[in-house]
């Protein structure tokens, strides 16, 4: 009886065991299972963290997701890495990057995750063809971070290697008239400057910059503040103003000279100024309106300069490298041709427009003259007008201020403010009335009071 039921236990438990062991297996398979995915989807949110920041172009918290081990191989700090990309990808003028088919899967080797994906961007030359990008993930500190190297700038680069860019600008087409007379044109001109190691130092600086300024009409405090920016050294050649023509150098004066310049020119200036308008430096609010701009690049601003600003100023040329440290081999990553900037032909007929703006002698009105057959506008003039070519060409703050401030308004557009039409209706009106038969030459009418109305 006793050995009956022992070997009864002992069945028991061989079958026990076995389940036992299998539940064991399952359970650490399902738990490792489960400790593997949650890794993976880490790996996956730091890769589309890192991406994302790329994609926003916020490269201080794309530094945040880099290991330090990987900052150290390649001699960055976290700020370094974040220059980097800002020099980069503002000298190339990136914008509307766009991310996509990004991949996260663990290695073959070792405990990382790599991962890979496509961008596409747009720089100062057009659309760039889409890029391949693939790096490796490592855990640090409890924390998933990309293993950086420079490949993740652009899937060519290598440690030392730099970006070379090329401009070729686009030459800005011209603004002319009915019969072909220009408007606006860019033309061969003057940039004045100075070598400040030829200014001397102390008081020999401060007498040479007050001759200067007075020599050609620009204010100390502008020729100091060009002279303060980081990029001027004592060789350097620092643009103060530009002209057409070169004004002697009188002989007392040190560190001037000129350069050659292209520059916007407007033949019939103050009669045409509010109708051509004239061109500028896009700033940072211009840039926020239109990324496919560059800093400091020459636009329209007012003005038809501003209307057909686009047709006018074509495609910048030009091509982005990589240059590669070791061999200092030059790889082409974009190349575009430039495309120059078209002609606007307009219905305005400028020796109208001169004499319409002459015979106004200044006065605050302005002239609108078309042709009724055809509806061409042949003159738009406003008055008192301004300096179309100073506005262009370097104007300073105290002339500005001069125009700004003037209660004449010089900078209004008179043609295209509204005006009520008063007494100067009343043709109109009568005109009307003879047609219509609801009066007649010879008819009088009596008004009493200093309104009329037909009832109540």
């Amino acid at each position: 009886m006793y050995t009956g039921q022992k070997k009864s236990f002992w069945k028991q438990k061989k079958v026990i065991i076995p389940l036992l062991s299998i539940i064991v297996v399952a359970a650490a398979f399902f738990f490792l299972k489960d400790t593997l995915f949650s890794k993976e989807k880490e790996a996956l949110k730091a890769a589309q963290s890192f991406t994302k920041h790329m994609e926003k172009k916020d490269f201080t918290k794309l530094a945040d997701e880099v290991t330090s081990a990987s900052l150290k191989a390649n001699d960055f700090s976290k700020k370094q890495l974040a220059e980097k990309y800002d020099n980069i990808f503002n000298g190339i003028g990136a914008y509307d990057l766009n991310i996509s088919k990004l991949n996260v899967e663990k290695q073959d080797k070792g405990n990382g995750y790599q991962f890979s994906y496509d961008v596409t961007m747009k720089t100062f030359l057009g659309k760039l063809h889409k890029l391949s990008y693939k790096g490796i993930l490592s855990e640090e500190d409890d924390k998933w971070k990309v293993d950086w190297k420079p490949n993740l700038i652009f899937p060519q680069m290598e440690k030392g290697d730099t970006i070379k860019v090329k401009s070729d600008p686009a030459v800005r087409g011209n603004i002319v008239d009915r019969k072909g007379r220009t408007l606006a044109e860019t033309t061969g001109g003057n940039a004045l400057g100075i070598i400040p190691g030829k200014l001397g130092t102390g008081e020999e600086k401060e007498r040479n910059i007050k001759k200067i300024s007075q020599a050609f009409d620009i204010e100390e405090e502008l020729i100091n503040n060009q002279l303060k920016q980081a990029w001027v050294t004592d060789d350097t050649f620092v643009p103060l103003k530009s002209m057409l023509k070169q004004k002697p150098i009188p002989k007392d004066v040190n560190g001037v000279t000129y350069q050659s310049k292209e520059m916007r020119y407007y033949p019939y200036n103050k009669a045409a100024a509010h109708l051509t308008g004239y061109v500028g430096k896009a700033n940072a609010d211009d840039i926020k309106r239109n990324p496919a701009l560059k800093a400091d690049q020459i636009i329209g601003k007012t003005g038809l300069e501003f209307t057909f600003d686009k047709n006018l100023r074509g495609q910048d040329g030009g091509s982005i490298l990589i240059v590669h440290d070791e061999t200092g081999i030059e790889e082409t990553l974009q190349k575009s041709a430039r495309k120059d900037g078209k002609t606007v032909k307009l219905t305005i007929d400028a020796s109208l427009q001169k004499k319409a703006y002459d015979q106004l002698k200044g006065e605050k009105g302005a002239v609108t003259i078309m042709n009724p057959s055809s509806g061409d506008l042949l003159a738009l003039v406003s008055t008192p007008s301004y300096d179309v070519n100073l506005m262009t060409n370097g104007i300073t703050p105290k002339q500005y201020q001069a125009y700004s401030e003037n209660p004449d308004l010089p900078f209004q557009a008179r043609y295209a403010s509204r005006y009520a039409p008063g007494s100067t209706f009343k043709t109109i009106t009568a005109a009307i009335g003879l047609e219509t038969g609801v009066t007649k030459p010879d008819k009088v009418r009596t008004i009493h009071g200093l309104k009329w109305q037909k009832d109540q």
